[in-house]
């Protein structure tokens, strides 16, 4: 009988060089000692490697996300950080009343 991936969950390896190489390809503009001790903060925070991961990818794909923000938010997960742009609330009630149409959102 085959395994499920729950059963047999793959190997999510620890990847932090390759993780600030990628950084440096797609965000240039980032420090990559300060990306380096963000990670480290958060590690030392308590958080595990794949919320790491998917935070610092989050963040390079905000244009207006830096490693600082991955610092901040391993101080206090729970508040916000950055407040959401203006109007970020009526697009998401848009999205959701589009989908719940069915429609097909991004």
């Amino acid at each position: 009988m085959p395994t499920t991936a729950m059963e047999n969950p793959p190997e999510i390896r620890r990847a932090v060089p390759s993780l600030i190489a990628l950084a440096g390809h797609v965000r240039p503009d980032w420090n990559e000692a300060e990306l380096q001790a963000a990670i480290v903060a958060a590690a030392t925070a308590g958080w595990e490697w794949p919320r790491v991961l998917v935070e610092v990818v989050r963040l390079l794909v905000d244009p207006a996300g830096f490693p600082r923000d991955l610092r901040e938010a391993c101080r206090d997960p729970l508040k916000p950080h950055r407040p959401p742009e203006p109007g970020t609330e009526v697009r998401g009630a848009e999205l959701v009343r589009r989908a719940l149409a069915g429609e097909e959102v991004p």
